[in-house]
Formats: structure tokens, sequence, C-alpha cells
């Protein structure tokens, strides 16, 4: 039983890891795109 509920544990602690690593691509993609469109704008 107890093996399990720590691999459980590290599971959900792994998930929470690749979330917050999703989240901060995306905001890095994002960012640049944003980047880019208003460099085009003011060329």
């Amino acid at each position: 039983m107890l093996p399990f509920e720590t691999k459980r544990l590290n599971r959900k602690e792994d998930d929470c890891i690749t979330n917050s690593l999703l989240l901060i691509s995306f905001r890095f993609i994002g960012y640049f795109k944003n980047k880019r469109s208003y460099f085009q704008i003011n060329a």
C-alpha cells in the first residue's frame, strides 16, 4: 500500500511540473508572436 501511495504522489508532482512547463512554453510562444506582429506593424 505504501509504495503505491508514494508512486501516485510522484505522478501528481510530475503532472504539476509538466503543466507548468507547458504554461511557460505557451507564454513564451505568445510573447514572441506578439513581438513579431508588433515589429511588423511598426516596420
